[in-house]
C-alpha cells in the first residue's frame, strides 16, 4: 500500500504544482508562480542527481566485472527531464492497474488474486519448453 501511495503522490504533487503555476500566472500572481516553479525545478534537479548517483553505482559494478558501459551523452539529461514526468505518470497508472487486477496468467497457470495472501490457482496447463533464440529472455 505504501508503494501505491508513493507512486500516486509522486505523480500528483508535481502535476498539481505545474497546474498551480499556470493558475498563478493567469491570476497575475508572479511570486506564487516563481515559488512553485522553483520547487518543481528543485524536485527535477534532485531526481537528476539521484539518477547520476545510480548511474555511477552501476558503472562501478560493471567495472568490477570488467564490463564497459558507454558514456551517457549530455543530451541524455535533456531527455531525462522530459522522461521523468512521463515515467511517474506511467508508474502511477501501472500501480493502480496492479491493485485492480484480480486475475493473472503466467506460464500457463491462471491465478485469482483476492488479497496479498489470498491467491487461488484457477487453471493449469503444463509448461512446454520452447527453444529460445535469445538466452536473456524469460522462460
Amino acid at each position: 500500500m505504501a508503494i501505491l501511495i508513493y507512486g500516486t503522490l509522486t505523480t500528483l504533487i508535481p502535476a498539481s504544482a505545474a497546474s498551480l503555476i499556470a493558475i498563478a500566472l493567469l491570476n497575475h500572481q508572479g511570486n506564487t508562480a516563481i515559488l512553485l516553479g522553483d520547487s518543481l525545478v528543485t524536485y527535477i534537479v534532485i531526481l537528476l542527481i539521484l539518477i547520476g548517483i545510480w548511474e555511477r553505482a552501476v558503472r562501478r559494478k560493471l567495472m568490477m566485472r570488467q564490463e564497459v558501459l558507454p558514456q551517457m551523452p549530455a543530451s541524455a539529461f535533456g531527455k531525462l527531464i522530459l522522461a521523468i514526468p512521463a515515467t511517474q505518470f506511467i508508474l502511477a497508472i501501472a500501480l493502480w492497474q496492479t491493485v485492480l487486477t484480480r486475475q493473472v496468467e503466467w506460464r500457463g497457470i491462471t491465478y485469482q488474486i483476492k488479497g496479498p495472501w489470498d491467491i487461488k490457482l484457477l487453471e493449469y496447463f503444463p509448461y512446454r519448453y520452447l527453444k529460445r533464440t535469445n538466452p536473456k529472455t524469460s522462460l
